[in-house]
C-alpha cells in the first residue's frame, strides 16, 4: 500500500470515495480495532465508521489525523517484524 499522505488532499476539496475505500482498507490492515484508531485519532468511533462507510464526509484535518495514526500502526508494524 502507498503512504497516504496530507498533500493528496487540496484544502478546497472533500474527500471522495476512492479516499474513503482506502481509509477503509487501512483501517482493516492495520490490524486493530477501529475504536483504537478513532480514538488514537481523537474523534469517536461512530463517526470512524459513519466516514468509512460513507455516511459522514470528514473535514480535512480531521483526514489527515487519522491517516498519521494508520501510518504510525503501519510502522509499528514493520518494527515489529523487523525485530524477530
Amino acid at each position: 500500500m502507498t503512504r497516504l499522505r496530507s498533500t493528496h488532499i487540496r484544502s478546497d476539496a472533500r474527500p471522495v470515495p476512492a479516499v474513503v475505500q482506502e481509509l477503509r482498507a487501512w483501517c482493516d490492515a492495520a490490524g486493530v480495532s477501529r475504536s483504537a484508531i478513532a480514538m488514537e485519532a481523537g474523534v469517536s468511533a461512530s463517526h470512524l465508521n459513519q466516514i468509512i462507510n460513507g455516511r459522514a464526509r470528514p473535514s480535512d484535518a480531521l483526514l489527515c489525523r487519522i491517516a498519521e495514526v494508520l501510518n504510525r500502526r503501519k510502522a509499528r508494524g514493520r518494527q515489529r517484524r523487523g525485530a524477530t
